[in-house]
């Protein structure tokens, strides 16, 4: 049986209220008793040095009065008063019982005394009577001539602090009950978040990806609660980008299998004997199968550039290099349609990059800077270094894109104009595959854009 953190908790809690109690019990108790012990000692103690003052004439035949003195004084004081020789036998008893004269006495308060040190012990001689003794040696110039023990009963000592522990034990056992009541609200209290943690992940973790937990506080359940939330944000976020690609990679991939399906079946149940027919027809197909040659190679790449095992050889490389090798490779495209493509980079900047990489976030850019460039416009390249940071600049003055646009065009298989596009053979993939590689290479990328007047694409690189 699973057993709730909550009671775990209260339980906890409970058992620790209580020991502390019952520890602090003992401990009020142990002082108690010690205190009161203490004060009666030091009482009676000065009564059997009053004793012991005169019992030395008496132990040595001197002052014969000694029995009725002490007896006196002991029915004053409330107390049993004893006198010894110096080899523990009883000389002397308050009580005026026969039965002890003459008896020695072994007890360690006398064996103390005898040999010139006072002391002092308790006894419980029955369940219900306890007595404390304390003795003093008796001296004849500076010589040990006998003792004086002195018992009296304590037993009120002994009820008072059971009385004492006893209440002290119900108000104990009192605070643990309610302590292990507020511990049982305060568990309630401090599981309630970790309770709708829980159900959330659970619920999470059958699929439904809209869970949100409330933030109760800013401690570390809280912290939780908010990490969790972001996750199941990101999670959310991921799985609905999942099914857009699935969902935009199906539909890329069957338009032109469908264009190449249709072709194929007219060539094949048609009745057209043309060759120049077939060679046209063959050739769209080609063109389909180009287009699907790019559409896979494109999502490789990104697959490539989004796999978290990726990892870049960063090299100091010449970023002119890099960049005039682009433009030389774009440039038979760029004069097909009477654009003028140019590259404005100083020779002396070296940055460590992967040239792979780079290169192919620079192809793509100035790639759609052409197609989406009328003739007679522009496409420039340029680069400057501004401290520890590269700027490579992708400028066109082509047809722009909308600012409602410009938010999504890094998403993928989005296209501005999807008709157009089309027509130049875009995937749609270009951009995201650009953003991958800048976030690859450590960087960011921004784009300003004006329609009609041209679009600006900003590559920051970190050293």
């Amino acid at each position: 049986m699973r057993i709730s953190i909550r009671w775990k908790l209260a339980g906890t809690y409970f058992i620790m209220i209580v020991l502390t109690l019952l520890l602090a019990d003992w401990l009020a108790y142990t002082a108690l008793k010690d205190h009161y012990l203490q004060e009666r000692e030091d009482a009676y103690r000065v009564h059997t040095n009053v004793v012991g003052t005169y019992a030395g004439e008496y132990i040595l035949g001197e002052y014969m009065a000694m029995p009725t003195l002490i007896r006196d004084y002991g029915n004053q004081v409330d107390a049993r008063v004893v006198l010894l020789n110096r080899q523990g036998y009883v000389v002397g008893d308050s009580f005026n019982e026969q039965w002890i004269i003459g008896m020695q006495l072994k007890h360690p308060e006398v064996q103390a005394a005898l040999r010139g040190e006072t002391a002092s012990g308790t006894q419980y001689v029955s369940d219900e009577e306890w007595v404390m003794y304390i003795s003093v040696p008796v001296t004849r110039q500076k010589e040990v001539v006998g003792a004086v023990l002195l018992s009296t009963d304590i037993t009120d000592i002994g009820e008072a602090l059971d009385s004492l522990l006893r209440r002290m034990v119900l108000f104990s056992l009192l605070g643990g009950m309610l302590a292990g009541l507020i511990g049982l609200w305060l568990s309630v209290e401090v599981t309630r978040p970790v309770q709708e943690l829980t159900e959330a992940v659970e619920r999470v973790a059958m699929g439904n990806l809209d869970q949100r937990v409330p933030v109760h506080s800013r401690d570390e359940l809280g912290q939780l609660a908010k990490a969790f939330n972001t996750m199941a944000i990101k999670l959310a976020r991921f799985d609905r980008t999942r099914q857009e690609f699935i969902a935009n990679a199906s539909h890329e991939l069957k338009s032109p299998l469908s264009s190449i399906k249709a072709l194929a079946e007219s060539l094949t149940y048609g009745d057209e004997r043309d060759v120049v027919v077939y060679k046209e027809y063959l050739n769209d197909i080609n063109s389909e199968v180009d287009r699907l040659n790019r559409l896979v190679h494109d999502l490789l790449k990104l697959a490539q550039l989004e796999d978290e095992n990726t990892v870049l050889q960063k090299e100091l490389q010449s970023i002119s290099d890099i960049i005039q090798r682009i433009v030389n490779l774009m440039k038979p495209q760029a004069k097909l349609k009477e654009i003028s493509l140019r590259a404005y980079t100083p020779e002396d900047i070296f940055w460590p990059v992967d040239r792979d990489t780079l290169s192919g976030v620079l192809l793509n850019l100035v790639d759609n800077g052409i197609k989406y460039t009328p003739p007679g416009g522009r496409v420039e390249v340029e680069c400057q270094s501004q401290g520890e940071e590269l700027v490579i600049r992708v400028a066109d003055t082509g047809e722009g894109i909308p600012p409602e646009e410009l938010p999504l065009i890094f998403e993928r298989f989005y296209r501005v104009d999807k008709a157009r596009a089309r027509q130049t053979g875009g995937t749609g993939l270009g951009l995201s595959i650009v953003e991958e590689g800048v976030k690859l290479l450590g960087g960011t990328i921004s784009v300003e854009s004006e329609p009609a007047r041209g679009t600006v694409f900003t590559i920051n690189l970190p050293k």
